[in-house]
């Protein structure tokens, strides 16, 4: 390869300008802002994600639980009470990762606002 000066002038001006263009201070701001707020963007998603399978894996936590209990009530109807606080115990399992994720996705959003998009 030869030195720049062998370059046509216009192919050599075009490539200055290319790069004047793209490492000005505000480009690099606004895509370092870009950069920042996809990292954070994909941490909450991940956060959610979790959540989410959190939610999946109580549910069906849950769903075992008072399928064993309504399998014992019927072997024992006179024993059906006993296993009231099963059905009482697997609802509020699954309502509280429901808030958990609701928490997660709301605490994600308020993190978020904190960054700016990049596109000034």
């Amino acid at each position: 390869m030869g030195n720049a000066n062998q370059l046509n002038p216009q192919v050599n001006n075009a490539l200055g300008v290319a790069r004047d263009f793209t490492m000005c201070a505000k480009v690099v701001m606004v895509e370092g802002q870009g950069k920042a707020y996809q990292s954070a963007a994909q941490s909450v998603a991940i956060a959610v994600q979790d959540a989410t399978d959190y939610l999946r894996n109580i549910s069906t936590a849950a769903a075992t639980a008072q399928g064993v209990a309504m399998a014992k009530i019927l072997e024992n109807v006179a024993e059906a009470g006993d296993y009231e606080p099963v059905f009482d115990k697997a609802k509020s399992m699954v309502e509280a990762a429901a808030t958990l994720l609701t928490t997660v996705g709301n605490n994600g959003k308020t993190a978020l606002s904190g960054f700016e998009p990049g596109n000034s």
